[in-house]
């Protein structure tokens, strides 16, 4: 079976006050916070700081958060990770823009 199969890079915008399930694979997931923000994974609340990215592990969660968050999933082969490659993530104001 070919190992590189069904792998990539994955970023998906949660917006402030929204709630997801969200399902993490193996490989190295992490949340990229705007501001200062709580979020709340599985009924368990945490501060995040501005610009700290915080890891998640694999597993379905429950997550909702009160600012603009990025999440960024890396499936990779097993020796690749996110220190093997660069990325650029998109703007995290962009989950603000609205149709008029």
């Amino acid at each position: 079976m070919e190992d590189s199969k069904d792998r990539g890079l994955s970023i998906l915008g949660l917006r402030a006050n929204q709630i997801a399930a969200i399902y993490i694979p193996s490989g190295e997931s992490y949340i990229f916070p705007y501001k200062d923000t709580i979020v709340t994974i599985d009924d368990i609340k945490m501060r995040l700081h501005e610009d700290e990215p915080y890891r998640l592990r694999e597993g379905v969660y429950v997550t909702s958060t009160t600012e603009n968050i990025l999440i960024e999933v890396v499936n990779m082969q097993r020796h690749q990770g996110v220190g093997t490659f660069a990325a650029c993530l998109p703007s995290i104001q962009s989950l603000d823009i609205t149709k008029a």
